[in-house]
């Protein structure tokens, strides 16, 4: 006996899920609700981000979907109290960052940087009420390099869609967010 295609939706390989819950189309994304934990939709899945508080007023939010671990405030001294900077400086304070305890920050990569995305959200289209001070329509810094502009970096805006380009790493300055593996 054949079970159709859409009884059994391909394995995510443990990617987070998008957020988008509504089907727009057969075998789309809202139908199958893929990602992180399978088998689960969205309204019974397990809690993804979980705060702890390791040193007071330092809290940090752990994605148990892909083990990274980010600031909670995104407007602290973990992220240059949202100042913007160069490339190149965005990377030596992630690096040079100590915070809840820990001395290993980095700016995250694209993909790292894309997992957070969750697009049933707007403006910013980060998951609500997991981070603080999110700004609207911001552009983040990752620490991904364009393969075929090695003098830009890839960055992602979390606007009301959700877009990454290149920049020139010295030209432009923009927001930044440390990740670490928790």
């Amino acid at each position: 006996m054949l079970i159709p295609a859409k009884l059994n939706p391909p394995s995510s390989h443990g990617l987070p899920k998008t957020g988008q819950i509504t089907s727009y189309h057969d075998y789309d994304d809202g139908e199958f609700e893929k990602g992180w934990w399978l088998g689960r939709l969205n309204a019974n899945n397990k809690v993804r981000f979980i705060e702890k508080n390791i040193v007071v007023g330092q809290t940090v939010v752990i994605d148990r979907a892909t083990s990274l671990m980010w600031p909670k405030d995104w407007n602290s001294v973990a992220t240059n109290n949202q100042s913007t900077d160069n490339w190149s400086d965005a990377i030596s304070f992630c690096q040079e960052l100590t915070w809840s305890g820990f001395h290993d920050w980095e700016l995250p990569n694209l993909h790292e940087a894309l997992s957070i995305l969750d697009i049933s959200q707007q403006s910013p289209c980060l998951p609500s009420g997991v981070f603080d001070n999110t700004l609207a329509s911001a552009a983040y810094w990752s620490s991904s390099t364009a393969a075929s502009l090695t003098a830009t970096a890839y960055r992602i805006v979390y606007a009301a869609v959700a877009f990454l380009d290149n920049r020139s790493k010295t030209a432009f300055s923009f927001y930044y967010v440390p990740v670490r593996r928790a």
